[in-house]
């Protein structure tokens, strides 16, 4: 009895154990990407050829700055070249749609000001900065798909949509339309509008238009179509573009410890702990009984840490096969005994 009870203490230690591990595992969860201000930058009446971005206000090092430029022209390459400092995502538009939009990011160090940026040819220019917290910074781009309209366009415009494989993202959205009289614009849930603008904030049909907005995407897959409904009908150009979400390094979240190291490392040392409680549990369940069933809880308990980890880390799989094959075990040895 008193082997017995030792074991079964020292059982209940080693779930302990595990739980808290796995815990530190599970911490790792990923943010959403918030946006927590936006600048907008008219380019007036008259057509021009470059445009002085105003920066967000407050710009903290770390987070992710999007820069969306929308112009009004017939040109098929009217659109914008390389900004220093910045990356291209990308652009559309051309002559048919008559309207062009593109997209730039960069990480902010904190210490940024206005962004010019000069057009190929002279056209009617606005648009926004976004600035971003929550963004992996390491790897910001999930997806982007850029477009456009026919001439004709359509009322709404249907801004094509992007498949994520990476939960909490946010999935941002830009048009452009062809002329102010697109304005003001309107978008369908689950998207929300973040603003529609004009020149100068008047609709005349020589300037240009635009709107942005977004949604969250929490489980990953496809983001869905944005629908736009736009004050006229004609032409278009547009945009959708996911952003992954950062995982915060903190000290809950720290996966380390032998416990960590043994059961789920990705290493082959994530192998020798599902491997070594299935034997000690089988020799266990052979003997005993209430031994086997309380191996066989642990099993499961460590089964459902792997299912939370293995959409991320698909490697888990073969613990999980490994460890269901340790309740087998525990439980038809000890199923005999009488």
């Amino acid at each position: 009895m008193r082997k017995r009870a030792l074991v079964i203490l020292i059982l209940f230690v080693f779930m302990f154990a595990v739980s808290s591990s796995t815990t530190q595992v599970a911490a790792q969860e990923t943010d959403i990407p918030l946006i927590e201000e936006v600048s907008f930058t008219d380019g007036g009446a008259s057509e021009i050829d470059n445009i002085d971005m105003v920066k967000p206000i407050s710009i903290t090092a770390g987070e992710l700055l999007v820069m969306i430029l929308c112009a009004d022209n017939s040109d098929d390459d009217v659109f914008f070249n390389a900004v220093e400092g910045w990356t291209k995502e990308g652009e559309s538009g051309n002559s048919v749609c008559d309207s062009h939009i593109a997209v730039y990011y960069q990480i902010a160090n904190g210490s940024e000001v206005n962004t010019n940026v000069t057009t190929l040819v002279p056209a009617n220019i606005l648009g926004w900065i976004m600035r971003l917290s929550g963004v992996d910074t390491s790897d910001p781009i999930e997806g982007s798909n850029f477009a456009a309209s026919t001439a004709i366009g359509a009322n709404p415009q249907v801004v094509p949509s992007v498949t994520t494989f990476k939960d909490n993202t946010i999935v941002l959205y830009g048009l452009s339309f062809d002329g102010g009289d697109g304005y003001p614009m309107s978008v369908v849930s689950p998207y929300i509008e973040i603003a529609d603008r004009t020149n100068t904030g008047s609709p005349v049909i020589a300037y240009a238009s635009g709107t942005i907005g977004y949604r969250h995407l929490i489980t990953a897959g496809d983001s869905g179509d944005t629908f736009v409904y736009c004050a006229n009908v004609d032409g278009a150009s547009y945009f959708q573009l996911a952003l992954n979400g950062d995982v915060p390094s903190t000290t809950d979240a720290t996966t380390s410890g032998i416990w960590y190291d043994l059961f789920f490392s990705t290493t082959f040392l994530g192998y020798f702990g599902p491997f070594a409680l299935v034997v000690i549990g089988y020799y266990l369940a052979k003997n005993e009984r209430i031994l086997g069933v309380l191996i066989a809880i642990v099993d499961i308990l460590i089964i459902s840490q792997y299912f939370a980890l293995v959409g991320t880390t698909p490697d888990y799989w073969w613990q999980i096969l490994i460890m269901i094959m340790g309740v087998f075990l525990c439980i038809f040895p000890a199923s005999r005994r009488r």
